[in-house]
């Protein structure tokens, strides 16, 4: 089982004026046996996370909402580390037309996040999808996006057309896995992405595994 997803902590990056991640500890062990926990705070966007459509959508479907059927399962890899830094458009995902099946699940990696997630740089410098490859991806209705880079540039445009599109479609998309390298090779592999169970929400920290088919 391979772990895709980002652990969180205090040195991990927020989005742009969004909040970071803050805990301090509460109680603790002592020579009577107390119980130790802490309390955290953090963006519901940190880290490795998914958008549920209601992150844009008025009337969206929230992560509660959202299905095993459409998160877990066989997944088609995009290798797209050549273009690293680069916007993916829909010429570039044309390349790839014969591995993308209509109501797939897509994995697209170009390695944006293992290697500058936690320089200061990956929000000024990794790949971004631009509106024609959201609308590529909505024509061959998608069922699941999962990326390790910025789905819309920062700043990009400020009414974020691209997320309004894929969640617009009812698209859920997965952001910001880690370890990247060990799935590469596979056209396709079995993705569970795990999202906290919270009601009403637009979206959550998500855990994300995968193994070989």
């Amino acid at each position: 089982m391979i772990d895709l997803t980002v652990p969180m902590g205090k040195e991990l990056p927020s989005f742009p004026g969004y909040p970071g991640f803050e805990y301090e500890q509460w109680g603790g062990h002592n020579e009577g046996g107390g119980a130790l926990m802490h309390y955290y705070s953090a963006n519901t966007h940190q880290g490795t996370h998914i958008d549920a459509p209601y992150h844009f959508i008025p009337g969206g479907r929230t992560v509660d909402e959202l299905t095993f059927e459409e998160l877990v399962g066989p997944t088609k890899v995009v290798d797209l580390r050549e273009f690293k830094g680069k916007s993916i458009t829909a010429e570039i995902l044309d390349d790839h037309e014969s591995v993308i099946e209509k109501k797939d699940k897509v994995i697209m990696v170009t390695g944006d996040v293992d290697a500058n997630f936690f320089t200061g740089d990956f929000f000024k410098e990794a790949s971004d999808i631009t509106l024609d490859a959201a609308e590529w991806l909505i024509e061959r209705e998608v069922e699941l996006i999962v990326n390790d880079f910025l789905t819309e540039a920062v700043p990009g445009e400020p009414d974020r057309p691209v997320h309004k599109a894929l969640l617009g479609a009812d698209i859920p998309v997965v952001e910001y896995i880690c370890n990247i390298e060990q799935i590469v090779g596979y056209e396709s592999i079995w993705i569970g992405c795990f999202p906290m169970l919270i009601k009403g929400f637009e979206g959550t920290p998500t855990r994300v595994v995968a193994r070989a088919l």
